[in-house]
C-alpha cells in the first residue's frame, strides 16, 4: 500500500497560482488529512493551513517520489489521462510530455462503454502504456450526477489498479478554460443544472493561469449574477437554456462551449507538478446540489420543471 493510501495525503488547492517557483504554478503545499475527516469534500479547500512540501526522500512510494522530485519545472515530461463526463459532451484526453490528444463525442445517454476504448486508443497513438502514466484526472463536478459518478468511478478504478494519484478538477474551471481565448479574461461559467437552476462560478484567467473569483454554486437563473465590474464573459449551456435571465449584465456570451477533458488535463498537469493529488479513495464527485428531484409542490412553486 502506498503512503498516500496509508496516511491519506491531501493537498489544499489554493485560489492563487502565483507563488510556486519560477513557472508560476500553484503553490506546493500538502497537508495530512486528520483521521476524523472522512470525505474528499471535507478534506479539500476548507481552510487547512498550508504546510511546506515534504522532500521526495520522505515518501516511500516510488511513483510519488518520482513525481515530487520532478518539481514544477518538469511539467512537460509528465503523462496523465483526463476524463470529463459531466455533460452530454463526453471526452477523454492524454497529456503526453506537454502535448494533448483527445477523443470526444456527444452522448445523450450512457457513454461508459466509450471511455476505456478511447483511453486505449490514446495510449496507442502516443506509443506509451498504462505503466507510463503518472496520474489520472477527472472533472469532479458540478454536472449531471450520472456523468460525475462515471468519470469518478473510472478514475478511481484506474488509480487503484495502477497505484496512481488522482486530481479532481472542478468542471466549471474546465469550462472556463475551454472558453478562454487568451490574454486576460473574466469568465462567468454557467451550466444548465435542470430543475430550473444553473451551476455557476466566476474566474479570471491571465495568460492561462486561472483564479477563482466566485466559487461554484447552484441557484435559480435569475440569481446567477456575475461579480461586480466590467469585462465579464459568459460561457456554457446555461446561456442556451436561460438566455434572457443570464446574459443582461455581461459584455459577451460564448454559449456553445463545453468542459473538455483537454481543459481538465491542462489544469491538472501543473497541479500534479506541484505535488497536488489525492489517493483514489478520497476522490469524490462535487455535486454542489444535494437533491436529484423536486416534489410536485416544489416544481409548481418554480413554475414547472424544465
Amino acid at each position: 500500500m502506498s503512503l498516500l493510501r496509508a496516511k491519506g495525503v491531501n493537498v489544499c488547492r489554493p485560489k492563487s497560482a502565483s507563488n510556486c517557483g519560477e513557472t508560476s504554478m500553484p503553490p506546493a503545499a500538502i497537508s495530512i488529512v486528520r483521521p476524523e475527516l472522512n470525505s474528499y469534500a471535507q478534506a479539500v479547500g476548507i481552510g487547512f493551513s498550508l504546510r511546506s512540501l515534504p522532500s521526495a526522500a520522505e515518501y516511500t512510494d516510488k511513483r510519488v517520489r518520482r513525481i515530487v522530485a520532478r518539481g514544477s519545472g518538469r511539467i512537460a515530461t509528465m503523462n496523465l489521462i483526463a476524463l470529463e463526463t459531466s455533460t452530454l459532451h463526453l471526452s477523454v484526453a492524454l497529456w503526453r510530455a506537454g502535448a494533448l490528444i483527445e477523443r470526444s463525442e456527444v452522448v445523450p445517454n450512457g457513454g461508459s462503454e466509450r471511455l476505456l476504448p478511447w483511453i486505449n486508443q490514446l495510449l496507442a497513438e502516443a506509443e506509451i502504456t498504462f505503466a507510463d502514466l503518472d496520474a489520472i484526472a477527472f472533472g469532479t463536478g458540478p454536472g449531471g450526477f450520472t456523468g460525475l459518478r462515471l468519470a469518478c468511478g473510472v478514475a478511481q478504478g484506474m488509480a487503484f489498479g495502477l497505484d496512481l494519484p488522482v486530481l479532481a478538477v472542478p468542471t466549471l474551471e474546465a469550462l472556463a478554460l475551454a472558453a478562454y481565448a487568451g490574454g486576460t479574461e473574466r469568465l462567468f461559467a454557467c451550466l444548465d443544472a435542470r430543475m430550473n437552476e444553473v451551476y455557476c462560478a466566476a474566474y479570471q484567467i491571465q495568460d492561462g493561469m486561472l483564479e477563482a473569483i466566485q466559487e461554484a454554486m447552484v441557484v435559480p437563473p435569475q440569481r446567477a449574477i456575475a461579480p461586480a465590474g466590467v469585462g465579464w464573459i459568459g460561457c456554457g449551456d446555461g446561456f442556451i437554456a436561460y438566455p434572457e435571465m443570464l446574459a443582461s449584465s455581461l459584455d459577451e456570451v460564448r454559449p456553445h462551449v463545453w468542459p473538455t477533458a483537454a481543459a481538465v488535463a491542462r489544469l491538472a498537469a501543473p497541479r500534479l507538478a506541484c505535488g497536488q493529488g489525492v489517493d483514489a479513495g478520497l476522490a469524490l464527485p462535487l455535486y454542489v446540489r444535494d437533491k436529484v428531484a423536486l416534489t410536485t409542490t416544489e416544481r409548481l412553486a418554480r413554475g414547472g420543471l424544465k
